[in-house]
């Protein structure tokens, strides 16, 4: 099951991938 979510991560808007990148610190 996880190896599926590596796999095939759910999708997501540029709103959450912004504030992904931001915690990153990228």
């Amino acid at each position: 099951y996880e190896a599926m979510l590596e796999s095939k991560p759910p999708p997501v808007n540029d709103h959450d991938l912004d504030k992904l990148l931001e915690e990153i610190g990228l």
